[in-house]
């Protein structure tokens, strides 16, 4: 069994040549090689959407009903309708492969590869000579030499534009399209022309369509316009003419009118290639009629094969009406009987019913469908599995092989049968109903592998298409994943990639995907893969068949069970698709859950599995179970903060996605980046959501870990809580820092705060709502000083309290008891440190916003108030110079005042003036001497140096008390009452025997000298 590890029973680049999407392509050998039954049933011609009482038929049927079924007048056209992959061409190519040419019948066959114009006219012309038809020969490959790709786009344009000139309106609608100036506008205007000629519009795809054959691997366009070739929504629509804008307007505006643009442009689409190519229009259809003449002449029949009608796209008029030309004319026969097998659509078919059908229905009152091959129901798998198992058996055969048989009915010998690996190979991954293996698949996979790339009808039924099954699974995985199967790595995480489950099947629980991550962390994703696949997602973790473990090189896992389902005698369960049928395993006899939980954990199960998005409802209660959590876990102590309020958490932490993000929900926010809690779609995740859920109704057990896990997401998460409500308070540190600068600056405006304070100090000032605070050097305040602290002290109390609920906490609804100062101690010593102001553009709390509008000309306040006190200061020392003390000069003046009034000179406000003198004795004179000091300091530094900022603020924030303006007052009265009685004393200067008198004298010259004033 070693030997089969990483053993491939075919060769990949021979897998490649064989397994072809295309009908057409593979020899005949290989054809009939792969070839399986298909699914056919008859419905009434002139309605395609009514089956046909006749029921399913087989490719003989088919075949025998073509080639005998009676002409009428000579002519029958039978339809093979199939969607894309169905089929169809397949049904052609096989009656093709059956049908040779005979003396009575000339076979023509229409490649549906071969889309070139000239490639159908040389089909169409073999065997026949002729002027005429030489000549049409030779217009056609001119097409090639004097046309070049990029003209033959423009010509289609052109002659289009020339139809529609022409053109004559069938329906109301058409008449505001049909003429000159009208829809024929769209294909002149640069700019629309412009958007037409795109790669990926039709003009350009049908030009590329007529120049050269399909290439190998290229997909089936539609050869016909759509809305998406309509230039109505352009960007640069503008740059357009102005009729061509208004009609684009019109167009758009109007869906009647849409519908009959597209009507009108498909409907002389033909015209326009005849005169695009040199064909001219009619040509072809009177070469046909001659051709049928001539086989006429020759008594043979024509048998026609058309693989695609898309294939005879702009010749479609034409040859139609050639092959549908009456042959029998007054009995005799004019034109060879022409018998057509057309695979077509069934849109195009609904159109060729309305038009050509209906003229012979006579011949033909049925047409021929391709039904889905396998259509989910209970033997879809098993017709699935010999419909692959034939294309295995052909690529291990190989092709020459196939070819030196030159077998035409399918009867392959089994390669398996000649293989030593057969048994433990088929024991492990199973035979097809024909008995061949399905080795590097089983039933299993190969189920799901085809539901990946299944889609549904309308009605909700699984469709399977057999082209798809061919080229995206089979040849993909023999050919892109041999390399993989080989080495031992098989199924890669390529493999996950392009066969996502879908909504096709049933999928694998998050529980089951979790636990086989847990056993086999190192190998998880591809187990889980292996399980899920060939292992038919069962219920629980197991191991598969041991050949598939030792083919693969997966080990099994220890003390698993081993499933029945990972071989080839599986029970069959139903697998047509039940959207409503729960994906959790249903409660035990004794564990009741919920209706509603049941549905949560439902929904949580396809969100996991990636067929569904996360129901709002479920997402809400999840979301709401973990905030929760959180919440009850926070502690509210670091940052140190009152606990909050359920408004304010509600406000904070709201129950959406811009908390707890989960990927996949739906209502999930546009943008959920800084989302506090993010999920992914994981099953780890998804487990977890159904495990706290249950949790919450009273099924603890088994849900422990789940709990943990949730009280750790709790832990984690408490400080982006906490965070959140600092963010809706406003008190997250940076709105402390601009709330403790604008309370310390506040404190300055006041005097209470100046450099060189302690951190005590500072947290004291801070702190202090300033309800008590006034200045008592308001006198020598400038207005502005004044009216910023006015409106910084209305507001300062709701600052404070703001700040101390932001850093402290309270007992109960008291007040704050305890306060976090070494959170905020370094923003207040920040502030202190530079002393400048600058309002942030954000992060002001808008609890701190009107207490702050008074620093806004912070530093202009400063400048202001420490000229004032220049000037002020320059004033005094005018009348009290450096060096004279303050309080000698008030005894001084107190002298003059006593002798003048002993001679009778004295001041008339005498008492006045004692009064003030004796209040001057009590006056604080160094203050002039302290505020000199500081402004000298000021002048010694420079604009920009930190330490000038902080001189300044001394300067102009100190309370330097009532004392320098009263010194200023005392000195100004002084000088004015003695310099007016120095004048009266000199004019009593002869009586020198008054002593008092030339005590007074004295007195004055020394005030005279003091102050500055002439004595003499």
């Amino acid at each position: 069994m070693s030997d089969f590890v990483g053993h491939l029973c075919w060769d990949k680049v021979e897998a490649g040549n064989i397994i072809s999407t295309e009908a057409v392509s593979p020899s005949a050998a290989v054809f009939f090689a792969t070839h399986a039954p298909l699914r056919i049933s008859r419905r009434a011609s002139d309605n395609v959407d009514r089956e046909y009482d006749g029921g399913e038929v087989g490719e003989e049927n088919v075949r025998h009903d073509f080639l005998t079924r009676t002409m009428a007048n000579g002519v029958l056209l039978m339809p093979i309708v199939g969607g894309s992959g169905s089929g169809k061409s397949h049904l052609v190519r096989w009656v093709k492969e059956r049908t040779e040419s005979t003396p009575r019948r000339h076979v023509i066959y229409l490649e549906k590869a071969r889309t070139s114009l000239k490639s159908i006219v040389e089909a169409l012309l073999t065997e026949v000579d002729g002027p005429e038809f030489d000549k049409l020969r030779s217009d056609v490959l001119r097409m090639g030499t004097e046309i070049t790709l990029g003209g033959l786009k423009q010509r289609l344009l052109n002659y289009l534009q020339e139809a529609l000139t022409e053109a004559e309106a069938r329906i109301p609608a058409e008449r505001l399209l049909v003429g000159p100036g009208k829809l024929e506008l769209i294909l002149l205007d640069p700019v629309l022309r412009e958007h037409m000629l795109r790669p990926d519009r039709l003009v350009p795809r049908l030009a590329e369509h007529l120049w050269a054959d399909r290439g190998a691997g290229k997909p089936e366009r539609q050869l016909s316009f759509t809305e998406e070739d309509l230039p109505l929504n352009l960007l640069n629509i503008d740059d357009a003419a102005v009729a061509t804008k208004r009609l684009c307007t019109l167009i758009q505006t109007r869906p009647e009118l849409q519908k009959a643009a597209l009507d009108l442009l498909n409907r002389h689409l033909d015209v326009a290639v005849m005169n695009a190519t040199n064909m001219g229009v009619g040509r072809l259809q009177n070469a046909m009629i001659e051709i049928r003449k001539e086989f006429a002449r020759r008594r043979q029949e024509i048998v026609l094969l058309i693989e695609d009608f898309a294939l005879i796209q702009g010749i479609q008029r034409d040859l139609l009406e050639s092959i549908i030309e009456v042959g029998v004319r007054d009995g005799g026969e004019v034109l060879a009987p022409i018998r057509t097998l057309l695979a077509i659509t069934p849109g195009p078919y609904r159109d060729l019913v309305d038009t050509v059908v209906t003229r012979i229905r006579a011949t033909t009152p049925y047409a021929y469908y391709l039904d889905q091959q396998f259509d989910g129901g209970p033997d879809a798998m098993a017709d699935a599995a010999s419909f692959v198992g034939r294309y295995l058996n052909a690529v291990r055969v190989g092709a020459k092989a196939l070819e030196e048989r030159g077998d035409r009915t399918g009867a392959v010998p089994n390669k398996c049968d000649e293989c030593h690996f057969s048994e433990p190979c088929h024991a492990g991954f199973g035979v097809s109903p024909k008995g061949h293996g399905l080795y590097p698949f089983n039933e299993n996979a190969l189920e799901r592998m085809i539901r990946s790339r299944a889609r549904h009808d309308d009605s909700g039924n699984l469709l399977f298409n057999p082209r798809s099954v061919v080229g995206e699974v089979v040849r993909n995985i023999l050919v892109e994943h041999a390399d993989a199967i080989r080495s031992g790595s098989f199924p890669e995480v390529r493999f996950r990639e392009e066969y996502p489950p879908g909504t096709n099947g049933k999928r694998m629980l998050a529980a089951v995907r979790e636990e086989l991550t847990e056993l086999d962390p190192a190998d998880a994703d591809r187990r889980v893969t292996f399980v899920e696949f060939w292992g038919g997602a069962p219920d629980h973790a197991v191991n598969l068949h041991p050949n598939l473990h030792s083919a693969f090189r997966i080990r099994p896992l220890k003390d698993a069970d081993t499933s029945p389902s990972g071989g080839p005698h599986r029970e069959r369960r139903d697998t047509s698709p039940d959207r409503n049928t729960n994906l959790v395993p249903p409660p035990q006899p004794n564990e009741k859950i919920p209706a509603s939980l049941v549905k949560h954990l439902d929904e949580i199960e396809r969100w996991a599995n990636g067929t569904a998005e996360l129901p709002q409802a479920t997402a809400r209660e999840l979301r709401s179970l973990i905030s929760q959590a959180v919440i009850r876990r926070a502690q509210w102590m670091d940052p140190l903060a009152p606990e909050p309020s359920s408004a304010l958490i509600r406000n904070a932490w709201p129950n959406r996605s811009t908390v707890v993000s989960i990927e996949g929900a739906l209502g999930e926010a546009l943008d959920v980046t800084n989302a506090a809690i993010r999920f992914t779609r994981t099953d780890r995740n998804a487990v977890f959501f159904q495990g706290i859920l249950k949790a919450r109704a009273g099924i603890i057990e088994g849900n422990a870990a789940h709990i943990r896990r949730l009280d750790g997401i709790a832990e984690r998460h408490q400080d982006r809580l906490q965070q959140a409500i600092c963010a809706a308070r406003e008190v997250q540190d940076h709105h402390l820092a601009v709330a403790f600068r604008g309370s310390l600056f506040g404190a300055a405006l006041a005097g209470r705060a100046v450099p060189g304070m302690t951190d005590a100090e500072l947290l004291d000032v801070a702190l202090d709502p300033g309800v008590e605070w006034s200045r008592k050097d308001q006198d020598v305040r400038t207005p502005g000083w004044l009216k910023a602290w006015e409106t910084h002290s209305a507001a300062r109390p709701h600052l404070v309290a703001g700040i101390r609920e932001g850093i402290g906490i309270a007992q109960g609804r008291g007040e704050v008891r305890m306060l976090d100062t070494a959170r905020i101690l370094h923003h207040l010593r920040d502030a202190a440190d530079s002393w400048t102001w600058q309002m942030p553009e954000e992060g002001v709390p808008g609890w701190a916003k009107n207490a702050l509008k008074g620093l806004s000309n912070w530093n202009r306040l400063l400048e202001e108030q420490a000229s004032s006190l220049r000037e002020l200061l320059e004033s005094i020392r005018s009348l009290l110079p450096r060096g004279v003390r303050g309080r000698e000069m008030v005894e001084s003046v107190s002298a003059a005042l006593e002798s003048a009034a002993r001679v009778g000179i004295a001041p008339d406000d005498i008492q006045s003036i004692r009064e003030m003198n004796a209040r001057a004795l009590k006056c604080d004179w160094p203050v002039v001497q302290r505020l000199e000091q500081d402004l000298e300091r000021l002048a010694q530094t420079s604009s920009g140096d930190r330490t000038r900022q902080r001189r300044l603020v001394t300067v102009a924030a100190m309370d330097r008390g009532e004392h320098l303006r009263f010194a200023m007052e005392f000195l100004s009265r002084s000088d004015t009452w003695l310099s007016n009685k120095l004048e009266e004393a000199r004019m009593r200067e002869s009586n020198s025997g008054d002593g008092a008198l030339r005590e007074l004298d004295e007195l004055l010259a020394r005030w005279a000298a003091v102050a500055g004033v002439d004595a003499s």
